[in-house]
């Protein structure tokens, strides 16, 4: 007998297109969710985690000074800049997917 895997399905989109508000309605039906920006900002606002600690000395500008990374900097420096947000993805998805799998 085989085991068919789980479907999964990933909202994506940018900010007020609806991703939290479909995510609400699949879990009304009963549908699994993870919502990874919450285990992002998880990750990224323990000044501990070992992904913080990497993401600080990449962008020592972009922290607050309890450690954790700052709110604006996700708009002042990561949405602007290509290369600094496809770095700070890379520091982060690991500690993110971790997550979503536990």
């Amino acid at each position: 007998m085989s085991v068919t895997p789980p479907k999964v399905l990933m909202l994506t989109g940018g900010i007020g297109s609806g991703k939290s508000t479909f995510a609400r309605a699949f879990a009304a039906l009963g549908v699994p969710c993870i919502d990874a920006d919450a285990l992002a900002r998880t990750v990224h606002q323990d000044p501990a985690h070992p992904a913080t600690l990497r993401i600080a000395r990449a962008f020592p500008q972009a922290m607050a000074a309890d450690g954790s990374l700052a709110r604006g900097s996700l708009r002042n420096i990561f949405a602007r800049d290509p290369a600094a947000n496809e770095e700070l993805k890379r520091l982060l998805r690991p500690a993110v997917l971790a997550l979503a799998e536990a």
